[in-house]
């Protein structure tokens, strides 16, 4: 773990003026006791500081030792105050006896010392303490701010793959109808079932190319639904009356990839595959206030009978992906009236 002083500018430059105000402090304490020479007291106070400033950055790293102990927290503590102890005595045993050295042995130095000893023995005891505290808060809010990304990344990458593994059931869903219409196609009709073979290659090739993205354009999206749309065509003919309104300024909003495809094909199974009547459809795009509103409505026969229930791939798909991306109530409804079936779908607009 990296030292939050040494590792930034701005902290060691705060870490050393605090250091140069003790400095300045020392000073002035030393000058008030006894008479020495100026050199000698500024000697004292440079070497006596200097070596607090070092073993000041030092303290980090014996926090971050204790950190990784298995011990419990009391046991902890008390190894770290048993080593601020000895630090501050080796502390004291250096500096003072480098100065007295350096002052050749002179007496007057050595009664201030030995009067001062006490005195900066708490001094230095106490700067420990304040900094083993402040290191162990840093330790502490980096734990648990690399705790909350790692839980952000987990939870990320799981809803990840669970739109991965949600859009990946669209296009086998979607295949798999395809090639229905196209065996249906087949007999009945051949120069049909190609060209729909066509569109159907062109389609899955347009998907291909854009399966890097969770999201894209509308205008995007309503390519897609205009591909798909041309393959139904081939199948049902003048029997799809698919129309859009779409407003101007909707087609930069960025939407869930294939997301109202399967409206698309959700309305074509309930309106003109179980029907040898027209299907309508409509397609309705609007922003309002912060939110791209998407009204998909399609007719049906009510006397009809309804389509076997399947794996329930097309809304259910859609409901999930949606909560995943906008966690909120209300974004995908549903609505069936006489010989209609409303969709509407809300999409934050970022």
């Amino acid at each position: 773990m990296l030292n939050p002083i040494t590792n930034n500018r701005k902290n060691i430059i705060l870490y050393s003026l605090v250091w140069v105000a003790v400095l300045a402090a020392h000073f002035f304490l030393i000058a008030l006791a006894g008479d020495m020479p100026m050199w000698l007291r500024i000697l004292d106070s440079i070497v006596q500081i200097s070596f607090l400033y070092a073993l000041g950055i030092g303290i980090w790293h014996i926090t971050t030792a204790s950190k990784n102990e298995k011990a419990f927290a009391a046991e902890r503590w008390a190894g770290i105050f048993l080593s601020g102890i000895m630090i501050v005595v080796l502390w004291q045993l250096f500096s003072g006896g480098v100065v007295w050295l350096i002052a050749e042995k002179s007496d007057s130095y050595r009664t201030l010392f030995t009067v001062a000893l006490p005195y900066r023995l708490m001094f230095g005891f106490f700067v420990f303490i304040i900094l083993t505290i402040i290191y162990h808060n840093i330790i502490v809010f980096r734990d648990f701010s690399e705790r909350k990304i790692k839980e952000e990344k987990l939870r990320s990458n799981i809803a990840e793959q669970e739109l991965n593994m949600l859009w990946s059931q669209i296009n086998p869903h979607f295949l798999f109808n395809s090639l229905n219409s196209i065996s249906a196609l087949t007999m009945s009709d051949p120069e049909a079932a190609y060209d729909m073979t066509i569109k159907l290659s062109d389609f899955l090739r347009f998907s291909i190319n854009t399966r890097d993205k969770q999201l894209h354009t509308l205008e995007e999206e309503l390519e897609v639904c205009d591909r798909y749309m041309d393959i139904e065509r081939t199948r049902f003919g003048n029997r799809i009356k698919y129309t859009k309104s779409v407003c101007k300024n909707c087609g930069t909003v960025m939407v869930p990839r294939l997301i109202i495809q399967p409206l698309l094909e959700n309305a074509l199974k309930h309106g003109a595959y179980e029907t040898s009547g027209e299907c309508e459809i409509t397609l309705k795009c609007k922003i309002n206030a912060n939110l791209l509103i998407i009204n998909l409505e399609n007719s049906f026969d009510p006397t009809a009978v309804q389509p076997k229930k399947g794996r329930g791939v097309g809304l259910e798909n859609i409901k999930k992906r949606l909560q995943l991306l906008y966690p909120r109530d209300g974004i995908l409804a549903t609505e069936k009236q006489q010989q209609l079936f409303l969709v509407t779908l809300q999409v934050p607009v970022s």
